[in-house]
């Protein structure tokens, strides 16, 4: 079209046209022999460094009835995160879980705030808790007034940990249904308050279905020692706003930068947030600060065969006003 004699608008120079076309011009050069210079990126085109990312909040970022992966080597934080999300939750008056299940081959020597009853070592219960959390929703469905007052309140959270070697984990179309169709178990249309949540650990993402791995809310991850399996994430997770060579790149450097800034330290991506138009926007930073454990839920009866906690006292003491204190025998 440029510099024809029969084009009327040959007499426009071929900057103008570029300008008028949106030709974006070159900021600078961060390239040399096909290397990218990721410092001169960072620089000269915003890219988001480790500081510019948020910290993680699970009480106020996951939803009702979410489904996440927590994908880490051994000995690397999985369960420490979890008991810490765990804490976070049964301290909140609103979002508490009114039963906490764990699938572990390993019984009761994990997760000490779960009472022993409430463990297993297969993922048979899910089909029961899905039964009951289904009979529970079609109780509330009926109720038309005061439904707060009347309605059952169930708040269920199921951990599933070190599953993937079995082979059930991938296979198993429980699991894929409650990653797909989990969130509508709970409550009747238009109800909220219930749910049915599922926590995921795994020490291999490729031992996750991509079915799962496609409806997870969250998913967790530090830095994994294989390549085959960072690079897996790195395509689901962090590609997604950019997949030209200089993106890739970049992101993978961030990837390296974030997960090696402290130790022990998770990065975490929300899938279920939208309008996604920075990595900053639905990635995040995750520092577990686990303390002392403490009884997550669960009365008497359920704590009666643990081996963790003291038991209590036959007697406790009171202190009355002006008095000393007593040994008053309880019934």
């Amino acid at each position: 079209m440029l510099n024809n004699p029969k084009n009327p608008y040959s007499k426009y120079k071929e900057v103008l046209d570029e300008k008028d076309l949106g030709v974006k011009e070159q900021r600078g050069e961060t390239s040399v022999n096909g290397i990218i210079d990721i410092d001169k990126e960072i620089k000269l085109n915003n890219f988001p460094r480790v500081e510019d990312f948020k910290t993680f909040d699970p009480v106020e970022q996951l939803p009702d009835s979410f489904y996440i992966n927590i994908v880490a080597s051994r000995r690397s934080g999985k369960g420490v995160l979890t008991e810490w999300m765990l804490n976070k939750f049964q301290k909140d008056k609103n979002k508490k879980f009114d039963a906490i299940f764990l699938v572990s081959p390993t019984g009761d020597k994990n997760f000490m705030g779960i009472p022993p009853p409430y463990k297993f070592t297969d993922l048979k219960i899910l089909n029961y808790i899905m039964s009951k959390q289904r009979e529970i929703k079609d109780y509330n469905a009926q109720i038309t007034k005061n439904y707060e007052k009347n309605s059952i309140r169930s708040r269920v959270c199921v951990v599933i940990d070190d599953m993937a070697f079995s082979g059930d984990l991938h296979s198993s179309k429980v699991m894929n249904e409650l990653a797909m169709n989990g969130r509508h178990i709970s409550n009747p249309v238009n109800r909220e308050g219930n749910c049915l949540s599922v926590i995921v650990l795994s020490q291999q993402i490729n031992k996750i279905s991509p079915a799962q791995r496609r409806n997870n809310d969250y998913i967790f991850f530090n830095s994994l020692s294989s390549s085959l399996e960072a690079e897996m994430i790195l395509s689901e997770c962090f590609f997604v706003l950019d997949t030209s060579r200089r993106g890739k790149q970049l992101a993978r450097e961030l990837y390296h930068n974030l997960s090696t800034s402290k130790d022990y330290r998770f990065i975490g991506v929300g899938n279920c947030i939208q309008n996604k138009r920075n990595l900053t926007d639905y990635v995040f930073t995750v520092d577990a600060d686990l303390k002392k454990p403490f009884k997550l839920f669960g009365d008497k009866g359920d704590w009666e065969t643990d081996t963790y906690f003291p038991k209590q006292d036959k007697y406790t003491s009171f202190n009355f006003k002006g008095k000393k204190k007593k040994n008053i025998k309880l019934k």
